[in-house]
């Protein structure tokens, strides 16, 4: 391996915390010890951080967040219930069929993206990554894995998309995400500002009846997250999956403990005092993630656009996040209220040629799907209303 680097596979719990507190000090959110704590206990220990210490300096100076992948894990950190749960395959989910063909495996995530942090001068990141990278793959070798996964990955993240295409990973686009953009925004009327005159028109007028209707958001304490979890199950129960209040609690709770002073615990109120919605935020230095919702049915009308763009843009304007992580549902929505829409590819290695197969095809039904859900979220380039 080129440079002065040594690489290592180390438990969130055997890290040294002054050194890696001198690490991440600049990082976003999924780089702290308290978002690497929250994932190791919501995934029952199955996270490994491969880092890259600069002998030289005795510093860490690159590291990347390996998931081994088991029922435990999180939902978004497991490739089969990402990509083959995503597409029906007559009586039975391609997950099944995504198990057989590539598990075990392991998976490389972080909130938003798998990129590393990688804080050593420019001239030394590429080589730094290429050996995270290397380190991963020998990793699952030694582990006895199939394959290994790096999701999700965007046109922002060239250098990763490069090394990873380099070692022969296939790339499959598998979604598409939101986000806003809010840099030069001083206040929210900025950001509507960025809108045709129609959507901006239409956000005012949301904003100003969700008002008049007597509704209201507010942050909440510890006390609320039954509530909030409880709202969130009946949601994904109601769009088909039955994920169920205990499973979520297994997620939110070590959450809620972990990131206190990081994440949001929101409720929407109507006039008599209800609880109408929920979300739980997280804040990043940069970003500002709109990571859970559910709303008690039926829902209101522009509970969900205030609660999810209009509040938190005006808390991450206030705060210095200059970009709303809006996630990978409901795309024609946030389109028209100023969301840029972008592919997501998950990278995947497999190491037998069975894999490879599977995913090869895989992939090319996935991309069609992820295709016309593109075109459909950019009708509303097209000057359609805010609904």
């Amino acid at each position: 391996m080129d440079g002065p680097w040594r690489l290592s596979g180390l438990k969130v719990n055997e890290v040294d915390e002054p050194a890696w507190e001198r690490f991440a000090s600049g990082a976003e959110l999924e780089f702290s010890l308290d978002y690497l704590r929250y994932a190791d206990a919501a995934g029952q220990g199955d996270r490994v951080l491969v880092t890259a210490w600069d002998d030289r300096s005795h510093r860490i100076v690159g590291a990347m967040p390996v998931t081994r992948v088991s029922r435990a894990s999180f939902w978004l950190s497991r490739p089969a219930a990402v990509l083959g749960g995503q597409v029906a395959d007559g009586s039975a989910t391609l997950e099944s069929a995504y198990e057989d063909a590539l598990y075990p495996a392991v998976s490389v995530r972080n909130i938003c993206d798998a990129s590393p942090l990688i804080t050593a001068p420019g001239r030394e990141r590429a080589a730094i990554l290429s050996a995270l990278v290397d380190q991963v793959i020998a990793q699952a070798k030694d582990w006895g894995m199939r394959s290994v996964t790096f999701l999700p990955v965007s046109a922002e993240d060239a250098a990763l998309r490069t090394v990873l295409e380099r070692r022969g990973f296939a790339a499959a686009t598998y979604t598409a995400d939101a986000f806003i953009d809010l840099r030069g925004a001083k206040t929210v009327d900025d950001y509507l500002g960025t809108l045709s005159r129609r959507r901006r028109g239409n956000a005012r007028n949301e904003i100003s009846r969700f008002r008049r209707d007597g509704f209201s958001v507010a942050e909440a304490d510890i006390d609320a997250l039954p509530v909030i979890v409880a709202q969130e199950a009946d949601t994904w129960a109601r769009h088909g999956d039955p994920i169920g209040f205990d499973r979520l609690w297994q997620l939110r709770a070590p959450l809620a403990q972990h990131l206190a002073g990081r994440r949001r615990l929101l409720v929407c109120t109507d006039s008599a005092d209800q609880v109408v919605a929920c979300a739980i935020h997280l804040i990043g230095r940069d970003r500002y993630h709109c990571f859970t919702y559910g709303v008690s049915y039926p829902a209101r009308q522009g509970v969900y656009a205030n609660l999810t763009f209009y509040e938190p843009a005006a808390y991450a304007i206030a705060h210095g996040q200059s970009r709303l992580m809006l996630g990978d549902t409901t795309l024609h929505a946030k389109a028209l209220r100023g969301a840029a829409i972008r592919p997501l590819q998950a990278y995947t290695l497999a190491f037998h040629a069975d894999g490879t197969a599977f995913y090869r095809d895989l992939g090319e039904r996935l991309g069609d799907q992820v295709r016309k859900e593109i075109g459909a979220a950019a009708e509303a380039t097209l000057g359609k209303s805010i609904r």
